[in-house]
């Protein structure tokens, strides 16, 4: 039977899989989570906006703009996402995981924050200025 070293406890997995230096907290985190949970939904946006003003063109065939749409659209969200993971792979392994649920999942809550909870308070605001 051989005795573990504190080096050798340091490098073992927690019982999640993570790496045990992964635990804490830390502003550096937060501003890292915060950050791309809200960089991708901007991204995004200023991407639609730019597609938008190029293929609403009043002389533009409907098919076209609908395919071109279409394309911008798949290829656009694939490309932020997988900038995304590379961008979260050249950090330091202490924050990968830590960061990584947000830059899938917190641009999602961003979209259907503006999407639906939105427009429901602004319905409820709205219903109460006029008779």
């Amino acid at each position: 039977m051989s005795v573990s070293t504190d080096k050798e406890l340091a490098e073992e997995p927690t019982p999640e899989g993570r790496p045990p230096e992964t635990e804490g907290r830390g502003f550096a985190t937060l501003l890292l989570r915060v950050g791309v949970s809200v960089v991708v939904p901007i991204a995004a946006a200023l991407g639609l906006y730019w597609s938008g003003i190029v293929l609403l063109d009043e002389d533009s065939n409907r098919a076209v703009v609908v395919a071109a749409a279409l394309v911008i659209g798949v290829l656009g969200v694939f490309g932020l996402y997988y900038g995304m993971d590379w961008l979260i792979n050249r950090l330091p392994e202490s924050y990968r995981y830590k960061v990584r649920p947000f830059a899938f999942v917190g641009p999602a809550i961003v979209v259907l924050a503006v999407f639906l909870v939105y427009p429901t308070v602004n319905t409820v605001f709205l219903s109460f200025l006029d008779a």
